[in-house]
């Protein structure tokens, strides 16, 4: 079994459709068709978790890998949760961009606090976060 974290591979076909499969195992299925994934990640940094070819988990990252980085998102496949998958992404994202400031938020209650301080990203109490809903209008 070969076991590998890949940073920024290319998005090909067969890629888009691993994170379909990725997004559907973990109950966020639906949202991503080909053309609205290839702009998801085309203008993001990302990282793969990949077992035997298999895409098990994904960090979607943004900002100018300079200064300061935002994690959008950490997806691991509903079955490889709990085995180190995200916290080996994380580590793995904290590597490559050490030499910023990195920035990510959740949703309170979810346990999204204690798996990013676990994981050398420590909740601070002195920052707010703002939020609004996707606008329907808006959509490209």
């Amino acid at each position: 079994m070969t076991t590998e974290i890949q940073s920024n591979p290319p998005l090909t076909e067969a890629r888009c459709q691993a994170f379909r499969k990725l997004y559907d195992s973990a109950g966020m299925g639906g949202l991503h068709d080909d053309k609205r994934l290839k702009r998801m990640f085309e203008s993001a940094r990302y990282l793969t978790y990949e077992k035997d070819d298999e895409v098990l988990g994904m960090l979607r990252a943004f900002g100018d890998c300079e200064v300061v980085m935002w994690i959008a998102e950490v997806v691991v496949a509903k079955d490889s949760r709990r085995q180190g998958v995200g916290k080996c992404l994380v580590n793995a994202f904290n590597k490559e961009f050490g030499h910023t400031a990195v920035f990510t938020f959740g949703i309170k209650g979810r346990g999204h606090e204690a798996f990013f301080s676990n994981a050398g990203i420590p909740f601070k109490e002195h920052i707010a976060g703002c939020a609004r809903a996707p606008q329907a209008s808006a959509a490209p």
